[in-house]
């Protein structure tokens, strides 16, 4: 017995020896962060952490248009039958003033809602401007394993928009938004689309779409936005703004993040 136990001592002074029970105890240690809770919130705050402390930078070449309540009261307009002759309105002041792209975080998928001389001089304009993107509904049964649908917008203004997408958010269960959606097979996000029609670089080689990217926040509020009410043609905006060489988004007002915050994160894509 005593020789047994000065040849166990003997080898757990061997170099290799702390090094393979560190290298075990690694190996266990990421084996429980991938499979517990726990793990997918260090993994959260390791992401959450960096934007939390580092300075703001705002983006001065994009603009949000917000379809909010605001903009229906003024309006007299309701989301589910939104005058879409005002979007063309819309369209063609932002041409006028040289906006690069426009995109609606909007959906157009409703096929029994009839088609209408505004729906006609809304796919006018966006045939005339040549650079709108629209969305598409996106949903995943989990109930059902690997049963997704797509609802792509009608085809009238499918076929006269630059491209549309997958309006779906990646969002995690504390409501934030992490990781880029890029989409399925067949049809790629709204974003990638986007970046497609301006002839993004990273969009000409189409195994791009599929790499995995994470959301990078620049602030809170980035962006300089206005209500939609606020844009259309005769409206004055501040002096001096233009749309000029801008990359504006039309759509509703409650996105998700990283923070957690449950009154903004949620994901809701007006109808118009």
């Amino acid at each position: 017995m005593r020789l047994l136990t000065e040849k166990i001592k003997k080898q757990l002074h061997q170099p290799w020896f702390g090094g393979g029970v560190g290298a075990i105890a690694t190996m266990l240690f990421g084996f429980c962060l991938f499979l517990f809770p726990f793990g997918k919130g260090l993994q959260d705050w390791s992401y959450d952490l960096p934007f939390l402390v580092r300075s703001e930078k705002p983006i001065d070449d994009v603009v949000i248009i917000y379809l909010d309540e605001t903009t229906y009261s003024d309006l007299n307009q309701e989301p589910a039958t939104f005058d879409r002759r005002l979007h063309a309105d819309l369209l063609k002041r932002l041409q006028a003033e040289g906006a690069r792209l426009v995109v609606f975080d909007v959906l157009f998928i409703d096929k029994k809602r009839p088609v209408t001389d505004s729906e006609h001089a809304f796919a006018k304009a966006m045939k005339a401007y040549g650079k709108v993107v629209i969305g598409a509904q996106y949903t995943l049964d989990e109930h059902v394993a690997a049963s997704t649908s797509v609802w792509p917008p009608i085809d009238l203004l499918r076929d006269a928009a630059a491209g549309w997408g997958l309006v779906k958010i990646d969002a995690d269960p504390d409501f934030g938004a992490r990781r880029h959606h890029s989409g399925t097979e067949t049809v790629p996000s709204m974003a990638w689309r986007a970046v497609e029609v301006v002839g993004g670089e990273v969009t000409k080689n189409p195994k791009n779409r599929f790499t995995e990217r994470w959301i990078n926040y620049y602030a809170p509020e980035p962006f300089l936005g206005f209500s939609y009410a606020e844009t259309l043609p005769g409206k004055k905006l501040p002096e001096g703004f233009s749309f000029r060489d801008k990359y504006v988004f039309v759509g509703s007002g409650d996105v998700a993040s990283y923070t957690g915050d449950k009154r903004r994160n949620t994901e809701i894509r007006g109808a118009g």
